[in-house]
């Protein structure tokens, strides 16, 4: 995350040998919402921010669309593209971002999208924050508890019921 002002101290919280799970929480919880423009189909980012009940603001697709077109935007769509050149990216498209953590319709109760940067305007100073945070905190909370049974799932399987290995 980078914010005018902050840097690198805020950045500072964010990694290395000091920062756990909680420290990165505290950093996102220290701001009101989070202005994220997708680079990947998915982050953590999205998950501690989720977690923290922070609200994300997000271009729409449309506006996307438009960014990679006209301001060479990136969009890291397989492991194999190269971030400095874009060799290897195929065109971004509507059907592709359709298939990402930031467009995909369970998860639309952490964002935002906005289509224009007077529109991202509008909604800052529109929005209910109280209101969308604990929205974000309850999908936040199920996202948790059925991440949680997936992992249970997948170790009774891999383990066995008994703890002892296959």
């Amino acid at each position: 995350m980078w914010t005018p002002g902050t840097w690198p101290h805020t950045a500072e919280r964010w990694a290395g040998d000091h920062c756990d799970a909680r420290c990165a929480s505290a950093a996102v919880a220290s701001f009101r919402a989070t202005i994220h423009v997708p680079y990947a189909p998915s982050t953590f980012a999205l998950f501690e921010q989720a977690q923290a009940g922070r609200l994300t603001f997000v271009p729409s697709v449309p506006l996307m669309l438009q960014w990679a077109v006209h301001e060479q935007l990136f969009f890291q769509a397989t492991p194999t593209d190269f971030v400095s050149t874009g060799r290897g990216t195929a065109p971004l498209s509507r059907q592709h971002l359709q298939t990402t953590e930031y467009y995909d319709p369970q998860n639309a109760e952490l964002f935002v999208y906005f289509d224009s940067l007077a529109d991202l305007q509008r909604k800052l100073a529109e929005t209910d924050y109280a209101v969308r945070e604990a929205r974000v905190r309850a999908w936040a909370e199920r996202h948790t508890n059925t991440t949680s049974q997936r992992w249970q799932t997948l170790s009774s399987f891999l383990i066995g019921a008994d703890g002892g290995t296959i």
